[in-house]
């Protein structure tokens, strides 16, 4: 049982400080970039209803006013 135990708390110790340095991300603005494409708003599909339908509203892209984008490059 003691070695079990000792077993649990070594994996704990290891795990919990990977899992919090996770969530922290320290970007180098010089060297990233973020872009995405869309061609028709009502089509977004990122497999998450939930962020779909937000962006699909007037939050974001008002597809119901706004149903095509244009744009240039």
């Amino acid at each position: 049982m003691k070695q079990l135990f000792r077993t649990i708390a070594l994996v704990a110790t290891i795990a919990v400080p990977m899992l919090a340095s996770a969530a922290s991300w320290n970007i180098d603005p010089k060297h990233s970039n973020i872009s995405f494409k869309v061609m028709r708003p009502i089509t977004i599909n990122t497999n998450v209803r939930k962020r779909d339908d937000h962006l699909r509203s007037v939050d974001f892209f008002d597809v119901t006013k706004y149903p095509t984008m244009t744009g240039h490059c």
